[in-house]
């Protein structure tokens, strides 16, 4: 028997995070509706997490779509336990929200009941969903996630900007390294996009800099090292300021070309 209670969600959230989820859930037959009038609740703003989790009564399910804080994920599970609703952080990592649901995961932390009406739900968007644990276990996931892409695009620059320093073609150093160990998400995607013009990516780079600070903040909590993080968070942090409010991933390229004098193109 279909269950008509998640064949209906209610979206919170007037960003580029909320017009994709709702795009695609519309191409899935799901309705969708403003607010928190249905039983699952998708947030793609962080900042209406605490107004949503007090307005919710017994029976229905916060799904958080944002990055954030493991902790504060917690904290919210348990206030909303105590009404009998329950909390599922399900943070959507994409690097082009234009071209979502490809190339994108949801990385869902919750209890199992609550995974079991979520996770299907999630699915029907088309993005791969991916369950990480109990409550929290998502952001944990997704700062690794944001931070090892960070990372890999940045070392692919930097590498890319070496050889064509030295004379190489960005297409063939693409071509050779997706054949070997050095292959990552960075040479996958970034290095094709370099030698064809295109871009790979309209997330800003302040939340690139927001993923990797999170990601050196749970290390230290926990005392993990995260000396690469770290350095990346600088660098990265530096870019988004010098390069401004509109500025996506695709602009750590020019922290490479001004480093060192060129210009891919």
């Amino acid at each position: 028997m279909q269950d008509n209670s998640t064949q209906t969600i209610g979206l919170v959230g007037r960003n580029a995070l909320a017009a994709a989820v709702t795009r695609q859930a519309r191409v899935a037959g799901l309705e969708v509706i403003d607010g928190t009038g249905a039983r699952l609740v998708l947030v793609a703003d962080a900042a209406a997490l605490e107004d949503v989790a007090a307005g919710l009564s017994a029976g229905a399910i916060v799904v958080d779509l944002t990055a954030g804080d493991p902790a504060r994920a917690e904290e919210l599970a348990k206030c909303l336990a105590e009404r009998g609703a329950a909390f599922v952080d399900a943070p959507l990592h994409c690097e082009h929200l234009g071209r979502f649901p490809a190339e994108a995961a949801f990385l869902c932390g919750g209890t199992q009941q609550a995974l079991d009406v979520v996770t299907p739900v999630l699915g029907k968007l088309g993005a791969t969903v991916v369950v990480c644990g109990e409550v929290g276990a998502g952001h944990v996931a997704r700062a690794i996630v944001g931070a090892v892409a960070v990372c890999n695009r940045l070392i692919t620059l930097e590498g890319a900007g070496m050889g064509f320093r030295n004379g190489l073609i960005v297409s063939d150093m693409g071509a050779v390294l997706e054949r070997c160990s050095g292959s990552n998400s960075g040479t996958a995607r970034v290095l094709p996009a370099i030698a064809e013009g295109r871009t790979t990516a309209d997330m800003p780079l302040a939340d690139a800099a927001a993923d990797l600070l999170l990601c050196v903040q749970l290390a230290r909590r926990v005392g993990a090292p995260a000396l690469i993080a770290t350095q990346a968070y600088s660098q990265v942090l530096a870019a988004s300021h010098m390069a401004g409010p509109d500025a996506t991933l695709d602009d750590l390229r020019g922290l490479v070309e001004r480093g060192s004098g060129f210009s891919f193109t």
